[in-house]
């Protein structure tokens, strides 16, 4: 038989060793990190609060009542069944003196040793600086400044003052010196609501006490009340979209989804793979390798246009634009007439829904239309000359519309007309003509030009006028020039139509 009084001490501080054991109070490397002032407070704190606790509960004196263990089927007359069953259970009886209590000093050190485990954990460093400058900012006696000791202020009409502002006028004095009027401390100078140095305790007191019943009637008004309310429900109101957006961000869900469909075969490169493509396509080469396939080419024009970042900020993340290789020439058909079949088995719906979520949880912070952050487009190169057309359709109730491309195959290696495509195909109504180039005004004497370049001497001193002649305008001569396209200064104008092209992109498409 134990007393109650032992017991719950007992259980008490075990509770207190696991649970500073589990939260490291206890640890050496935690007790080093404290300082001596919150040491020392936390064992005021623990002396005093556990004294009392002691003191409280009588646990200087024998527990009235005892727990027993019971393994017969019988109870005795001053005993009751606590918990457990018929053969084990606990007992609860009055306690007549044999029950197992522990002595006042140990009841003493266990209820100091719990409060002082958790004044341990309550109490660090930061929390003994955070009362010390809340007991520093405390003052019951606090008084208003002493303002009886202030020197006068010297009157500018004093005897003498009149000659010495005649000289500072006439330049005989550096300054007004004593006959100066000190108005800065008169200026701004705020009221001081603390105890004046004549005003008595109780009318203080009473000063106090109006201004605490004040702030309180201010609290309690109806209006903040109701203001209160509305602010609390519009902030309930926002739960589910910031609970949506921390599951988007935990997912990595994508801030934009733009599908490009293409009727080339997929080069098997590990284009657009989205563990490789952002180094990958960080630095590119000016023009496509001359031994590249039709599909690393239009791999490296759209990364080029889009994502080098060596003329300007990439356009977009390239795990978010999808080339579906390989595809139907009617794909953006297809997609007009079945917009969400289509979709499906292309394996695209996923990715569109998802940015469609998520651009409703965002929309209270950045209000953006689905088109912007959302595309399709179809590239498709076939025999029988060019095609430019753009197909609406619907998803859900958001309209969008498919730029279909369709181009011949470039005849030769250059392919630099391939970028106006592709860029017409990624940015709706993309232009690039002379007005937006960095050619020369000599631009149109092409025969000039291929005077100049045709000379055997000075070979190098004949290249400059290169500088002056857009490949990305008119590349029809250079083309078969292959000499010529070895030096050809590609980055000049390269640069600049990569920067038109992200200039007009940057206008329609985004992220959220």
């Amino acid at each position: 038989m134990i007393g109650a009084k032992t017991l719950a001490t007992l259980l008490l501080a075990a509770l207190a060793l696991i649970a500073g054991g589990a939260l490291g109070v206890l640890s050496p490397e935690r007790l080093a990190a404290r300082d001596n002032g919150a040491l020392l407070l936390a064992g005021v704190f623990a002396v005093v609060t556990g004294t009392l606790a002691y003191r409280f509960f009588r646990l200087s004196e024998r527990s009235q009542q005892f727990f027993g263990w019971s393994s017969d089927s019988f109870i005795w007359e001053d005993e009751a069944h606590f918990v457990g069953g018929k053969k084990r259970r606990v007992t609860l009886g009055q306690n007549h003196g044999e029950a197992f209590d522990l002595p006042g000093a140990a009841q003493l050190v266990i209820c100091v040793s719990v409060v002082l485990i958790a004044a341990l954990g309550a109490i660090d460093s930061r929390a003994f600086s955070q009362l010390a400058r809340v007991a520093g900012g405390v003052s019951v006696g606090s008084y208003c400044p002493d303002l009886s000791n202030r020197p006068a202020e010297i009157d500018p009409n004093a005897p003498g003052c009149a000659l010495v502002r005649r000289a500072y006028e006439l330049g005989y004095a550096k300054d007004l010196g004593e006959c100066a009027v000190a108005h800065s401390r008169a200026i701004n100078r705020a009221v001081c609501t603390l105890r004046q140095w004549d005003e008595p305790l109780l009318h203080y007191a009473w000063r106090l006490l109006g201004g605490f019943w004040d702030n309180v009637s201010g609290v309690f008004q109806p209006e903040r009340f109701a203001r209160s309310w509305h602010d609390l429900t519009a902030r309930f109101a926002q739960l589910g979209n910031i609970r949506g957006a921390q599951r988007q961000v935990l997912a990595s869900a994508p801030h934009a989804a733009h599908h490009v469909w293409t009727n080339l075969p997929d080069p098997k490169t590990g284009a657009f793979s989205e563990r490789t493509c952002e180094d990958r396509y960080r630095l590119l080469p000016h023009r496509p390798p001359a031994d590249a396939s039709r599909s690393q080419v239009f791999e490296h024009l759209l990364a080029q246009l889009l994502f080098e970042s060596r003329y300007q900020a990439p356009s977009g993340t390239c795990r978010e634009y999808m080339v579906h290789w390989g595809a139907l020439e009617d794909a953006c058909e297809q997609l007009t007439a079945d917009t969400f079949g289509f979709l499906h088995a292309q394996g695209a719906l996923g990715s569109v829904l998802a940015v469609l979520e998520r651009s409703k949880t965002g929309k209270a912070q950045r209000a953006l239309p689905p088109q912007h952050f959302l595309s399709f487009q179809c590239y498709m190169e076939r025999p029988g000359g060019d095609a430019r057309a753009s197909r609406e359709f619907f998803i859900g109730e958001h309209p969008f519309s498919a730029q279909d491309v369709r181009v011949a195959p470039a005849p030769d290696a250059l392919r630099t007309d391939r970028y106006d495509a592709v860029a017409q195909v990624l940015a709706r109504g993309f232009h690039y003509g002379k007005l937006l180039s960095e050619e020369g005004v000599d631009r149109d004497d092409v025969s000039a030009l291929k005077a100049t370049l045709s000379g055997e001497d000075f070979s190098l001193s004949r290249l400059y006028g290169l500088e002056s002649l857009d490949i990305f305008l008119d590349p029809a001569w250079l083309s078969t020039q292959h000499d010529v396209l070895e030096v050809y200064p590609y980055q000049m104008h390269l640069k600049n139509f990569v920067r038109v092209f992200r200039r007009q992109y940057q206008r329609q498409r985004g992220r959220l």
